[in-house]
Order: C-alpha cells, then structure tokens, then sequence
C-alpha cells in the first residue's frame, strides 16, 4: 500500500478501524478499485461493495496471497479463515498465491480440490 513509480492505483485498506464512509469515498472516487481486506474484514467489503451496486463476485478478481498462512492461522483464527474458504469460491475469478513451498498433506480439505500451478 505504500505509494511508488510501480504502483499505478491507489489501493484501500479495509480492517477493524476503517469507517464505512471512508470506504464508501474511496468506492466512489475511483474507477479502478484496488482494495486489501483481512480475513476477518472480506465480509464486510463485500457487503458495502454489494450495498454500492456491485457484483462483488463476478467484478472483482480475489487474490490470498501469502495462502500458506490459513494453514498455520487455522488453528487460532479458525472462524475468520473458514468464512474466508466459504466466500472465495463464490467469486468468479480467484487465485490462492505463496511463494512457500507447500506439501499436498498439508493443504486444507477446502482447497485440495484446486489446480496447482508452480512457477519458477
């Protein structure tokens, strides 16, 4: 989120401390929207992007990046990963990324069903 040559968007952070209006101005001063959420927060974007008028799940693109991370969050942040595994497929267009290596055994049971693409 940090502004740089790269960055070409500016991009919204939602979490416990953001207003909805400030969400709300950001939805609404922006053509392109680029928005990161918690696990604990994706609810809540999708439910003020939803009240704006929009197709959450077909207008936006869900990207968890860093995906190794449900598996070690999983056992202390349980409910905020699982509504997370219960809203990613409802998007049309979604990518789980990690540049951690991961062993099949040790994927969750939501997401062994998932293609696995390794790029280097």
């Amino acid at each position: 989120m940090i502004p740089n040559e790269r960055r070409k968007y500016d991009v919204f952070g939602v979490h416990g401390d953001v207003k909805k209006a400030d969400f709300i101005d950001y939805i609404k001063s922006y053509d392109t929207l680029k928005i990161i959420v918690t696990y604990n927060s994706i609810g809540r974007a999708i439910d003020i992007l939803s009240e704006q008028g929009y197709n959450v799940y077909k207008d936006f693109f869900l990207l968890v990046d860093e995906y190794h991370l449900l598996f070690n969050s999983y056992s202390f942040r349980m409910l905020a990963v699982k509504n997370l595994l219960e809203v990613a497929p409802n998007f049309e267009r979604v990518t789980y990324m990690s540049a951690t290596p991961i062993e099949q055994e040790y994927i969750l049971k939501e997401l062994k069903h998932l293609p696995t693409v390794i790029i280097k």
